[in-house]
């Protein structure tokens, strides 16, 4: 960047600055808020840090004191046959008469899974005409900005999110059918899980902790503990499988286990084992910023206590469910040494 160039960006960086200055004085608080992340985005291009950290205070300053946005839902109305292909499906993975019979069906069932291309898709033919006229603004709860002038992203993560939610709504009903039906107990699942012969002592310890907390309706502790063993299971078996789970440092020639990321669930290679629909899931409900980010949540102690709920642990339980029972044990025997 070049001299002139500079002294148009911070031209325009202080331009966009006094334009929120005004506009907070105004109590105009989110079109303050447009202008100050405009700013700050100048001002972080320029490498000015003394206005980026007085930026980022009033960004989050004036995002929290805006007015909310109105809300909007989508709703789909189901007609009689529609509404019977819905309990047919239901009750396919409820009508089984053992709960290992019915969980496996879910574990290998694609309906369950939201289908990244299908979002994708819709995200290009369905699009809004002012989509191309306006800046687009992500915030969350706290007042932090998520995302700024990224449409393609916000736009795909909001039809993903459509279809993620029906995918969710879909497993509260089977898992409210399963209890229902006297299958769904702490002593079936953990039967289900030691037998299939996976995890070590240690890690069904904590399973059997996660589900002695969750039947006790204790939400908050028990997704606290299954939310980072979920990533541990999933790096466990992704080695046992033969899945590249080892990180190198080459200065000081150091090797230790990869933490479960957004890098690794969409890589080619995790894809092609565990199935990018899936992995893109179990990312989208984890890791991604503009989402869920549970695993992020639990681990900085942003979680919510109504965030800690009978859904929430629904969708944690039937990730642990399928990295279990997608995979197949099959035991062989070690040749003995023969040499004497």
């Amino acid at each position: 960047m070049n001299t002139a160039e500079k002294d148009k960006l911070n031209k325009d960086a202080a331009s966009d600055e006094r334009r929120a200055l005004e506009a907070a004085k105004n109590g105009e608080f989110m079109n303050a808020s447009f202008h100050v992340t405009s700013a700050l985005q100048k001002y972080t291009r320029l490498n000015n840090n003394k206005k980026i950290q007085k930026l980022k205070a009033l960004q989050v300053e004036y995002n929290q004191k805006a007015e909310p946005l109105q809300s909007h839902e989508i709703s789909i109305p189901l007609d009689d046959n529609m509404r019977a292909e819905l309990d047919r499906l239901i009750n396919s993975f409820t009508s089984k008469p053992t709960l290992e019979e019915n969980l496996i069906r879910m574990a290998k069932s694609a309906v369950l899974v939201p289908r990244l291309k299908e979002a994708e898709k819709n995200a290009q033919n369905i699009r809004p005409v002012t989509a191309q006229l306006v800046t687009h603004m992500l915030v969350d709860d706290d007042g932090h900005t998520l995302s700024y002038d990224d449409f393609e992203t916000t736009w795909l993560h909001e039809h993903y999110g459509i279809a993620f939610n029906f995918s969710r709504d879909i497993i509260n009903t089977i898992t409210s059918g399963l209890i229902d039906s006297g299958q769904y107990t702490h002593e079936a699942i953990m039967n289900i899980i030691v037998e299939k012969r996976l995890f070590n002592t240690v890690q069904l310890l904590k399973i059997d902790a996660a589900l002695e907390r969750r039947f006790a309706d204790d939400y908050f502790s028990s997704i606290h503990i299954l939310t980072p063993l979920i990533e541990n299971l999933f790096m466990f078996i992704s080695r046992n499988v033969g899945l590249d789970t080892i990180t190198f440092g080459g200065k000081q020639t150091s090797t230790r286990d990869k933490t479960l990321s957004s890098n690794i669930l969409l890589s080619k290679e995790y894809g092609q084992a565990w199935g990018t629909d899936f992995c893109y899931m179990l990312n989208f409900f984890m890791y991604e910023p503009m989402a869920a980010r549970y695993r992020h949540k639990i681990a900085h102690g942003d979680i919510k206590m109504s965030e800690c709920n009978f859904s929430t642990f629904n969708i944690l339980f039937y990730f642990l469910i399928k990295i279990t029972l997608m995979v197949e044990v099959h035991e062989t025997k070690v040749p003995q040494d023969q040499t004497i």
